[in-house]
């Protein structure tokens, strides 16, 4: 018998898979199998429920190092035995699963990105598959009679990679975290043994903790329906819907409200508001939406009429019968009626000048910080890129997609500017607000900004002022930089001042220089990250060494900064601490600093976030050695983030008004600071302490909503 090996991916697990299981061995052995071979990124563990099986399943932990038994003293049946097995994970999110399962690879990476990355996310379900490939399950509608149907696109081949919202999904697959597990009591037990509990834990999710449920399709799984549970289903699900209308029909549509008017009963047809749904999330409707093969008609066009909507699809569904026998050909019917009008008024399209990668760049981290934050305060947002990469990985377009955010690219995922005109045209008076970033984003769109979303309010982000930027590059390369690129940028930017409905900029000091030139501009300084969590980090001196450096090296002011370091002042520091190591975060970095690594100097390239994290932790001082650029820097904002003293320039300091920073502008005042900071332990704690408190006053992601409700009232 051999053990399957064990890694620190299951030491420290920030998923908990929980598998309830009786009998059925092998059938627990391969799924477990598809799991330890998914090529999962994220850490896991495995807890076995086992409800006093008889077969080998009782010895399962023989068998696997990263399989933890949970096995109770007597059989407790489906809803007692997983809320016993879940008070002994370790995760921080909980992977609900059924034994009879064979997962697809990056199954739980996909769910726990969703969920992790979005505090609106209660519940995500995975994607459930037949043999065949067709979809089995992938969440779906509770009716006014407590019936749960209209899975979507159910025994079709799959057709999306976005998530959508749902009102349950079914708990053979769902991720919640742990702390809202806790925080209900977990399944209610009144739906003991079985049923309904997973429908009933789902409306609480949405109910009592006001989160979402969504379907995440990317996390795919095969399900042989029907192994793991033998119960008389007809009878137990026909008790348990009795008392889910018992608890829950407060929350569901009064049968007999929506036969009030007779006419209702009459075949309708969604029409233009349809159309106009489908033409914000980018759907293609195959055919005419049809009941039963007649078409329907309806005379309501409003946006606002999503209770009638679903009162006329309750009525069709009682009119001809069971759900069975209803067929409506609707693609993303839930999508639509769930998320679109949960909320009016606030579409956004969001441009940017390409995917963006958050793990690569300050300036793409802080788009994402925003593009979180709208999402996380309930805005819907279409993505509109000035740029896709041919290089671009997967991954960044997970981090769109993960929220259920359309890409505004054609169906063969390209930037087909036809495609965008004719999109905007036909919906641009269903977007409320226009983000831009950058220039180069607003002068490739400025012609259908103009022509199709006039009625929008224009926000521009600048992120730095460019011109200032490639000047100040000019001063320190001596003439080295095209000064007509300079001017041609300037005259973009200032056009775009003028322009916009609002200006926003991470310093005080670019809203001066545009206040300079447009004195009536609508200009704020705003935050440059939005952290929706700000935990204090335990800083020891004595625990900690070495320098570190984390910047892109696409970014010219930071090329410039390493080489001007590692030539003109880390000499002088190695000869009175020889033993300090300078470590250089980012990635591609040039020949010419590469050909410079030493035994002091170490490369790390391109890290992801976990390994950054682990960086800074045993870290005692950054520094940022920047001789030129504009703007607050993000390298600086994270590095207090951490908690970490910094060192830097009046370049790296610009628009951060704090005394955390110690500031040289010198080969000799930046080797001096940082000689006399390195072994000051009383003070090095003392910035460390902080820095906490100036992170959680002014980065936290709740400036999102007052800065909307500034946006609104000008």
């Amino acid at each position: 018998m051999q053990q399957a090996s064990f890694n620190e991916q299951y030491a420290r697990p920030k998923v908990s898979i929980v598998m309830p299981v009786y009998n059925n061995f092998e059938l627990t052995k391969h799924c477990i199998d598809s799991i330890n071979n998914a090529k999962l990124k994220t850490n896991y563990e495995i807890i076995i429920a086992d409800d006093c099986s008889t077969d080998e399943t009782q010895n399962i932990e023989k068998y696997y190092s990263n399989v933890k038994l949970i096995r109770p003293d007597k059989n407790l049946g489906f809803l007692l035995n997983v809320k016993n097995a879940i008070q002994h994970a370790k995760g921080e999110y909980i992977f609900l699963m059924n034994n009879d399962m064979i997962v697809k690879p990056r199954f739980l990476d996909y769910l726990y990105n969703t969920i992790s990355r979005n505090k609106n996310i209660g519940i995500v379900g995975a994607m459930m598959l037949n043999k065949n490939g067709t979809i089995q399950e992938a969440g779906g509608t509770v009716f006014v009679d407590g019936s749960a149907a209209w899975n979507y696109n159910k025994y079709k081949k799959i057709n999306t990679t976005k998530t959508f919202n749902v009102d349950y999904c079914s708990g053979c697959g769902i991720m919640f975290s742990k702390k809202d597990w806790d925080e209900l009591g977990g399944f209610d037990e009144r739906f003991a043994p079985a049923y309904y509990e997973d429908t009933d834990f789902c409306f609480q999710i949405k109910y009592n903790l006001g989160k979402q449920v969504v379907c995440q399709p990317k996390a795919q799984i095969y399900h042989f329906h029907g192994k793991t549970y033998n119960e008389d289903l007809y009878k137990l699900c026909n008790t348990n819907r009795a008392k889910f209308i018992e608890k829950w029909g407060n929350k569901l549509y009064k049968t007999q409200e929506t036969f009030k008017n007779e006419q209702q009963k009459q075949l309708f047809n969604y029409g233009e508001f349809i159309k106009n749904i489908f033409s914000i999330q980018n759907c293609n409707i195959h055919k005419v939406v049809t009941i039963l093969g007649v078409k329907l008609k309806i005379k309501s066009k409003k946006l606002t009429a999503r209770k009638k909507i679903e009162n006329e699809i309750l009525i069709a569904r009682h009119h001809y019968g069971n759900t069975e026998k209803l067929n409506i050909k609707l693609d993303y019917l839930d999508l639509m009626i769930k998320k679109n009008l949960s909320k009016q008024n606030n579409t956004i399209l969001y441009i940017d000048w390409h995917i963006f990668e958050p793990d690569t760049n300050a300036g793409d981290r802080a788009s994402y910080s925003y593009f979180k934050a709208l999402l996380n305060s309930g805005y819907n947002i279409i993505y509109l890129p000035y740029t896709i990469e041919k290089n671009t990985k997967p991954k960044y377009f997970d981090l769109i997609k993960d929220y259920g955010v359309e890409i505004l690219t054609s169906s063969d995922g390209r930037l087909n500017q036809d495609y965008i005109k004719s999109w905007l045209q036909k919906n641009g008076k269903f977007i409320n607000y226009v983000f831009i970033n950058r220039p180069n984003s607003y002068e490739k769109y400025e012609e259908y900004i103009n022509k199709y979303l006039g009625h929008t309010k224009k926000i521009y982000q600048g992120h730095d002022i460019h011109h200032l930027r490639l000047l100040r590059m000019a001063e320190v390369e001596q003439g080295k930089t095209n000064n007509y690129k300079i001017e041609s940028i300037k005259k973009t930017e200032l056009d775009i001042w003028q322009k916009m409905d609002m200006i926003l900029y991470f310093s005080d000091k670019e809203i001066d220089i545009v206040k300079s030139y447009y004195p009536d501009a609508n200009a704020l300084a705003v935050p440059l990250f939005l952290y929706s969590e700000i935990e204090k980090i335990n800083y020891n001196p004595r625990e900690r060494k070495d320098l570190l450096f984390v910047g892109g090296f696409n970014h010219t002011p930071n090329v410039d900064a390493m080489k001007w370091f590692i030539k003109d002042i880390f000499p002088t520091v190695l000869k009175t601490e020889p033993n300090i190591k300078l470590h250089i975060v980012g990635p591609n970095c040039p020949k010419d600093i590469i050909d410079l690594k030493n035994e002091n100097i170490i490369l790390h390239g391109y890290v992801s976030d976990d390994v950054l994290l682990n960086t800074y932790s045993q870290t005692k001082i950054v520094i940022s050695p920047l001789r030129y650029g504009a703007g607050v820097k993000g390298k600086i904002i994270e590095a207090i983030k951490n908690q970490i003293p910094v060192i830097t320039t009046d370049i790296g300091a610009e628009g951060i008004n704090s005394d955390l920073l110690t500031i040289a502008n010198s080969e000799e005042s930046f080797a001096k600071a940082i000689l006399d900071l390195y072994n000051a332990d009383e003070r090095l704690t003392q910035i460390s302490k902080e820095s906490y408190y100036y992170i959680k006053e002014n980065f936290s992601e709740k400036f999102i909503n007052k800065l909307m409700k500034f946006i609104d009232n000008f």
